[in-house]
């Protein structure tokens, strides 16, 4: 939390680049209509800190952990672990593993988070062991 005080203190010194960036923890976001990159590296490198080389978003990055590339002229984010379809055979272990890599892939979920919890429900009701397969086709 230091470092990203010391770095919005700095950015906010030049109005331009103030009106031009967004900090956070380890990434600058730095709009270029507004002030070039190149601006903010010397602005940076002027009060003594240095910084990776830049990177376009829209080229493909890996921002705030996540991956960010350009298409259609929007902004796709993922997780980068894309979680396919769902194993077989299913079991109540695969179905938990399946559904917990569904909900930690969109932390906010809405309705996805309960229909995952109703699943593994289903998945508990019909089975009596961990390893056992699923044959209900409801699950």
């Amino acid at each position: 939390m230091i470092m990203k005080a010391v770095i919005s203190r700095v950015l906010s010194l030049d109005p331009d680049i103030q009106k031009g960036t967004s900090a956070y923890i380890d990434d600058i976001f730095v709009n270029e209509n507004v002030v070039s990159a190149n601006h903010v590296i010397q602005h940076l490198a002027k009060y003594g800190l240095s910084c990776k080389v830049p990177e376009r978003v829209a080229d493909g990055a890996r921002v705030l952990g996540l991956n960010v590339r350009g298409q259609q002229g929007t902004l796709v984010w993922s997780r980068g672990n894309e979680t396919g379809e769902p194993p077989k055979p299913l079991t109540r272990r695969t179905v938990f593993a399946y559904c917990g890599a569904l909900v930690g892939h969109y932390p906010v979920c809405g309705w996805l988070r309960p229909a995952t919890a109703f699943i593994k429900r289903e998945a508990n009701r019909v089975t009596s062991r961990w390893d056992e397969p699923i044959l209900d086709e409801q699950v």
